[in-house]
């Protein structure tokens, strides 16, 4: 408890730096008996042009708006609402939620903290938090595997359970070190072997390696190397990522020299290893150089990524195959997504933080219902993950609070290590 006590003292101190008029709180809220934290990258930027003062939280909106995040995010409000309008999982209780969104990798600590500390905004240093009760009892996400593993860090110190939803790091499976954390998706190893099977089943033993500079690309590459003992490899090259200045003359002098590689290789196989904000530009610049003819193998982060496949274009570069979560249908999430707020006070606060993407959704909200063809083409994968997050708390806390009763469940204190999914 020792060494808790010092990390909890040192959160309480960033805690105190991070309480200025300037942080929001969350994003989304919604009261309820028992609260659940979100996390979601509504914006994204690899890097800042800037980086944020230690006592202040990005204003997210100077970032990219990333429209499959949103969509997630309604997933999640989604799955709470249904559970709440139920009279058989949590009847006579209510799930609320506090959502924030993590700007990709940019604001990853602060609501972290935010979500540790009590109603006060206070983290004390104390000698055992077996009684502790934080703002939240879980915590969906955040979505990136680099994100998440800092998350797990953070939260499994409390033990508060976190489930994340598209973060594949093999990181997350080790139970010793996080023993709370969880996810609905598989894993990095299960979709290196889906890749080897399809390479095995077409013969294609002549291939090209590209992974993206990054934890996710160093990770999959070092899988995909221990796991296999072929293909050929032609070559393998790090894709650069690209930060808020997009005109860096490097990266782009980089990002031609791979694909003059691509281009003059004899094979015609090439696997992606990457998040999708790295391919933007690099697909750009593959258009460009007119390569036609190859056969793609897209990673899961990117495989049906909309902001991607609605590249001009796109298709003369040949044919892609993808590893992706398998489809689940969510009957009435395609309505509730684009749908205004049932009232104005649904997520009390929302005009406390204007510079968000907020309750309101002034920025999200037109530019989903715009795309949402799009976003229903690519059907309800890691929506599904992030809803079947929610129940999974919601299904753990009808154990502890004995909701088969007839009365319902029984309404009492919940700590978060009382919280098992498992």
């Amino acid at each position: 408890m020792m060494l808790l006590g010092a990390v909890a003292a040192c959160l309480a101190a960033l805690v105190a730096a991070g309480g200025s008029p300037t942080t929001p709180p969350s994003d989304f809220h919604l009261a309820g008996d028992y609260v659940l934290g979100g996390l979601f990258s509504l914006h994204s930027e690899v890097v800042s042009s800037l980086p944020p003062s230690p006592s202040q939280v990005p204003i997210c909106r100077e970032y990219k708006l990333k429209l499959v995040s949103y969509s997630y995010l309604q997933a999640m409000r989604f799955a709470v609402e249904e559970i709440n309008n139920s009279s058989t999982l949590l009847p006579r209780v209510s799930l609320g939620y506090e959502i924030v969104d993590v700007c990709y990798l940019t604001n990853t600590i602060h609501p972290h903290l935010y979500f540790l500390s009590d109603n006060r905004s206070q983290l004390e240093v104390q000698t055992n938090y077996t009684h502790y009760q934080p703002r939240v009892v879980a915590v969906i996400g955040p979505d990136s595997s680099s994100a998440a593993v800092t998350a797990a860090h953070l939260l499994s110190l409390f033990l508060v359970p976190q489930i994340t939803f598209s973060a594949t790091t093999q990181a997350l499976s080790d139970s010793r070190a996080f023993p709370v954390a969880f996810r609905t998706i598989p894993s990095t190893e299960q979709q290196i072997t889906v890749i080897l099977k399809l390479l095995q089943r077409f013969g294609w033993n002549w291939v090209i390696i590209l992974s993206s500079d990054d934890d996710y690309g160093r990770q999959n590459l070092q899988k995909l190397r221990a796991q296999a003992t072929w293909p050929c490899i032609a070559f393998q090259e790090i894709i650069p990522v690209e930060g808020a200045n997009q005109e860096d003359s490097g990266i782009q002098q980089q990002m031609e020299d791979i694909v003059h590689k691509i281009v003059h290789s004899t094979a015609k196989v090439v696997i992606v290893l990457s998040l999708e904000l790295p391919l933007l530009a690099f697909f750009s610049k593959v258009i460009q150089q007119n390569v036609t003819g190859l056969v793609w193998i897209a990673s899961e982060a990117w495989a049906v990524d909309p902001s991607l496949h609605s590249i001009v274009n796109l298709a003369s570069i040949g044919t892609i195959f993808g590893v992706a979560a398998q489809e689940v249908p969510i009957p009435g999430l395609a309505s509730f997504r684009v749908r205004l707020p049932s009232s104005p006070t649904e997520g009390a606060g929302a005009q406390d933080a204007p510079e968000t993407c907020n309750q309101d959704c002034e920025q999200c909200l037109p530019t989903t219902r715009l795309y949402d063809k799009k976003i229903q083409e690519v059907g309800n994968r890691i929506d599904f993950n992030v809803y079947s997050a929610v129940y999974v708390v919601a299904h753990a806390l009808h154990q502890l609070l004995v909701c088969d009763r007839p009365e319902g469940c029984q309404k009492k204190r919940v700590y978060p290590w009382q919280v098992n999914p498992v």
